[in-house]
């Protein structure tokens, strides 16, 4: 219930649990088109959403509604709220919480292994796992659906100088002691504005300096061994562009590949704000 926002989603038919498991595998295409990347769905995307056929008990107005909730969990998120606690006076508390998401996880497990074990199999299956990425997601954006233990975290520091602002960013990749050695690790860092968009073309980010990696590069070709915390460094300067006359808010994020015992993994990177501030330089009048 707290993932739609109505009880409506819940109550489906089963001769229409085919078509309501459709919408959702569409939605799921829009909303999160590969297992890392959580995106908003857009206007154009909400009105073909919205023209599929629906089952009995949904109009409309409930795509229409769960698009907007998505859309502001999607924003929420970005800018660093996970729960109705956690946002500002005045903010619209119409998002997925992220505690009470995990809840409801948690009792909706206990429930299914409680009815595997009377022998039933649920219904609707189908439709939990066309919700299953999502809500994977949700709960631990830097844990691959499969389980296997790795984290990332990302920290960044400012230094602002007399023309030009600079960005520390340094990213910290454990592997478990339990774990085999990651392989084949890349990172690929992406700045993105308040809107989602990728906007790493107005920044100008060094090549990063490494520690405990092996390997040489993190490019492809980057190796970390059980037990350890690997180090990667960048220095992110933004052009003139990234602000030209005012403050403005950017994130960077992006993602991490790897092999871990011949399983490719893909973790991302969760977005960490910046605020870029205009340079100040001298304009000639003549």
């Amino acid at each position: 219930m707290d993932f739609y926002g109505s009880t409506k989603w819940l109550s489906c038919a089963n001769s229409d649990l085919p078509t309501e498991q459709t919408l959702l595998q569409a939605f799921v295409s829009d909303g999160q088109p590969t297992p890392i990347v959580q995106q908003p769905i857009t206007p154009t995307q909400a009105t073909a959403l919205e023209a599929l056929p629906l089952p009995a008990q949904l109009a409309t107005s409930d795509v229409a509604a769960l698009v907007t909730r998505w859309n502001n969990t999607v924003a929420d998120y970005n800018a660093g709220y996970f729960t109705t606690a956690q946002l500002p006076a005045g903010y619209d508390t119409n998002f997925i919480d992220l505690s009470q998401l995990s809840s409801d996880e948690a009792a909706a497990q206990t429930a299914s292994q409680t009815d595997a074990a009377n022998g039933y199999v649920g219904v609707g299956s189908g439709i939990a796992g066309a919700e299953e990425n999502l809500q994977a997601y949700l709960q631990n954006p830097q844990q691959d659906s499969a389980g296997i233990c790795a984290t990332v975290e990302m920290q960044l520091n400012q230094t602002v100088e007399l023309t030009r602002t600079n960005f520390q960013a340094t990213l910290n990749l454990s592997d478990s002691a339990q774990n085999v050695p990651l392989s084949g690790i890349t990172v690929n860092l992406v700045i993105t504005n308040t809107a989602g968009q990728n906007e790493t073309s107005l920044f100008v980010v060094s090549t990063p300096t490494l520690s405990t990696f092996s390997g040489g590069d993190i490019s492809g070709d980057g190796s970390l061994q059980p037990g350890t915390t690997g180090s990667a460094q960048w220095t992110i300067i933004p052009e003139r562009a990234a602000a030209l006359t005012s403050n403005t808010q950017y994130y960077v994020g992006g993602t991490i590949t790897y092999s871990q015992n011949g399983t490719q993994i893909s973790i991302p990177i969760y977005p960490t704000g910046i605020t870029v501030v205009p340079d100040p330089y001298l304009q000639f009048h003549y």
